[in-house]
């Protein structure tokens, strides 16, 4: 039996074979059939019948409903249904089991404590010496997510501390960015462990070795980090802050001249330890007097107490770098024709006594004379290198004009 095209208010055609229809159609069109809640004197039966229709279709059941307007009863405008339209649609199939998650985790995560790299710090510290790209690869992603208290952190910079004392590992690491990945963790380990504290900087030391290293600007960025090392209570970590100092300071440009200058008072208190002279403090004194534009600060600094006694020593690795420093700092005096009115505005001494200043203690009158004694004595050393060094001091002291006294100005009166 065929549906009429048009369906009005009330119940739905006798004789309509709804058994042949599906469950959940059946269920609403026997609520189409029910008369409409709403007073018949407000809502018509034909606007509930539309507004029951509006509410079954929101309901998002499985069958469409088409609206053809093309058969619209004229008369009564009403909407006709087409039955020939119901459609099935397909539903989303929920299900109770959960989604999966994936968590995405760093590979070089894994790499952390597992045999991999504890094979690999073994195989590099007892038989292998040159770096791989693998390797280094490997060094490099440990680096970057190793935690400061990681066990095998202090071994793995160990194995790179090593490592740069060849020159085809230096061009690797920074090739690799293995050289700027040690910079940046210098200055997050101002807290960390001491040992690894230590060795870190011992790695920065070692690579500022290479004058290729020395050009880039990464290097460059650590020489501030290195020089607040001088302030540790630490005196493993003081002496090797000066072995990087020295190693940065080979070839010191007009930038740099300012984060040097904290360095020099460092090195002049250093000078002495337990009553022998500092090595380190020494090398480093030899750079920077090499630098003529340095040369003034460091005679303005504070003066060393028994300062020439650097030269009563039989260790010759101390002398000749004494007479060096002492040969460079007053070459640099009689090329510049630096006098103490030149290195007065450098004085740091708060009441700006002449005498309390390297100056003093390197050309006053009395420090001259057994300066000049001890460079005559010297020349006659058995060390070439001392020998001819001593010789050349001894020329240049007779080209520097002698320290004026307390009352050289009444002479010309």
């Amino acid at each position: 039996m065929s549906l009429p095209n048009v369906i009005h208010p009330g119940a739905i055609p006798a004789g309509f074979p709804t058994a042949s229809l599906p469950p959940s159609l059946s269920k609403k069109l026997r609520l189409l059939s029910r008369p409409p809640q709403e007073p018949t004197s407000i809502v018509s039966g034909e606007e509930a019948r539309r507004r029951r229709w509006c509410r079954l279709l929101r309901l998002g059941s499985a069958w469409t409903i088409s609206w053809v307007s093309s058969t619209r009863d004229s008369s009564s405008r009403s909407p006709v249904l087409d039955w020939d339209a119901f459609k099935p649609c397909p539903k989303k199939i929920r299900t109770k089991v959960p989604p999966e998650w994936r968590i995405t985790v760093n590979p070089a995560a894994e790499l952390i404590g597992s045999p991999r790299l504890k094979a690999l710090i073994d195989r590099l510290y007892h038989h292998q010496k040159l770096l791989t790209e693998h390797d280094a690869k490997q060094i490099l992603s440990a680096l970057q997510c190793m935690d400061p208290t990681a066990e095998l952190l202090l071994p793995l910079l160990t194995v790179l501390s090593n490592a740069t004392a060849y020159p085809a590992n230096q061009a690797l690491m920074r090739e690799l960015r293995l050289t700027d990945r040690a910079v940046e963790m210098l200055a997050d380990s101002r807290h960390w462990p001491r040992a690894t504290r230590v060795i870190l900087l011992q790695c920065i030391a070692n690579m500022a070795v290479s004058s290729d290293n020395q050009i880039q600007k990464t290097m460059r960025e650590a020489l501030p980090q290195v020089v607040q090392r001088l302030n540790s209570p630490d005196e493993m970590e003081v002496v090797v802050a000066l072995q990087a100092l020295t190693n940065l300071s080979i070839n010191i440009s007009k930038d740099q001249i300012p984060q040097f200058l904290p360095a020099i008072p460092h090195c002049l208190a250093r000078l002495w330890v337990r009553g022998e002279v500092n090595l380190n403090a020494l090398r480093l004194l030899v750079n920077i007097s090499c630098c003529p534009d340095l040369v003034p600060f460091m005679l303005g600094s504070k003066a060393v107490s028994g300062l020439l006694r650097i030269l009563d020593t039989d260790r010759e690795e101390v002398l000749l770098r004494a007479v060096t420093w002492l040969l460079c700092t007053s070459s640099a005096v009689d090329e510049l024709h630096l006098t103490y009115d030149r290195v007065a505005q450098h004085n740091q001494d708060p009441f700006h006594n002449p005498a309390h200043t390297l100056y003093y203690s390197i050309f006053g009158l009395k420090n001259r004379e057994e300066l000049e004694t001890q460079a005559k004595f010297l020349a006659q050393h058995s060390n070439k290198d001392i020998a001819s060094k001593s010789l050349r001091l001894v020329d240049t002291l007779k080209n520097i004009p002698h320290f004026p006294t307390a009352g050289a100005h009444l002479n010309r009166l």
